[in-house]
């Protein structure tokens, strides 16, 4: 399977982290993917946000936007089908 393709930042103000936890009863992500004119190539944009907290995580790569949900899932001692 090839690479995912890399996703530019979007702002400074991001988290580098994995997302802290909150009510152990329900988590609800956002994931926005996106591109932007960037010269001869389209950028790509990737955000990942809690809800809950409102912290947002910017993905460099849509193989890190998998494993940010798979790490949710497996907090919430989920893991099914992750």
């Amino acid at each position: 399977m090839p690479a995912s393709p890399p996703c530019s930042p979007v702002s400074s103000g991001a988290s580098s982290g994995a997302f802290s936890t909150g009510d152990p009863g329900y988590r609800s992500l956002i994931v926005r993917l996106w591109l932007a004119p960037g010269g001869a190539e389209p950028l790509r944009h990737c955000e990942v946000e809690e809800i809950q907290s409102g912290e947002i995580v910017e993905p460099a790569s849509l193989d890190e936007i998998f494993r940010l949900i798979g790490q949710v899932v497996q907090q919430e001692g989920g893991g099914h089908g992750a």
